[in-house]
């Protein structure tokens, strides 16, 4: 079992926490029905000029048996923040996000997503590994911290890959219904989130472009060396 520790305060406790190592430290050394006690002696001790108010909250994690997901707090806004869909989000929009993550745990060999099957929940792979393939054909392997399935927040749709587990793997799942609710009580949010998926979409665009244009080219010069090359003339017999 572990647990992540959560601070508020106002400035007449901040001001006198000048490192991370000192908060945690403090922490480490203190229960937390004497941790904001021992925050306050802190300020104080250090000449106490300001107001100090104080809260800590303390989550607990709880590493659960096998088949079941166990992701602490900090670990799950680690991996929003690695996603670009959530790039724009501050921590407290992210802490909100994590109100409709669901943890899951696979076994190797399990179906994550079946092809050609409807669905709108995004995943991201928090441990182990998995396989994309369409038509029986792998495209591509996914390790920890990849995102997939996004395309489902946008409407629900028919799966165009089949991804499975290649390792006992766990995933954060955000369903479709979850999310669009969320940004209907976050307005904020939901322009973030907007601007994050127009921006996706215009570098995807570009790269296209610039792919098309590669190809185009390379065309060009086979067609002109097609032309440029002699033409072959029997020899006499």
């Amino acid at each position: 079992m572990s647990q992540d520790r959560f601070l508020l305060c106002s400035d007449g406790l901040h001001n006198y926490l000048t490192d991370e190592k000192t908060l945690a430290q403090l922490s480490g050394q203190q229960p937390l029905e004497t941790f904001v006690t021992a925050c306050i002696d802190l300020a104080n001790t250090g000449g106490g000029r300001d107001n100090i108010t104080a809260i800590a909250v303390e989550v607990e994690a709880v590493s659960r048996s096998a088949g079941e997901a166990g992701v602490s707090v900090t670990r799950k806004v680690e991996a929003l923040k690695r996603i670009r869909l959530f790039s724009l989000c501050d921590t407290q929009e992210l802490v909100k996000i994590l109100n409709i993550v669901h943890v899951r745990s696979y076994e190797a060999g399990d179906v994550l997503i079946a092809e050609d099957t409807v669905g709108n929940d995004f995943f991201i792979l928090v441990g182990g590994r998995v396989s994309v393939s369409t038509k029986g054909q792998r495209l591509v392997t996914l390790g920890p911290g990849a995102p997939f399935g996004e395309t489902a927040l946008l409407e629900r749709t028919t799966r165009s890959a089949t991804v499975r587990a290649l390792e006992p793997t766990k995933v954060m799942l955000i369903h479709g219904d979850d999310f669009y609710t969320m940004l209907e009580q976050q307005p904020t949010m939901a322009v973030k989130l907007l601007r994050s998926f127009v921006l996706a979409l215009h570098q995807r665009l570009r790269a296209a472009n610039t792919e098309l244009i590669a190809a185009r080219g390379a065309l060009t010069t086979m067609s002109q060396e097609m032309h440029l090359a002699p033409e072959h003339t029997p020899s006499p017999c």
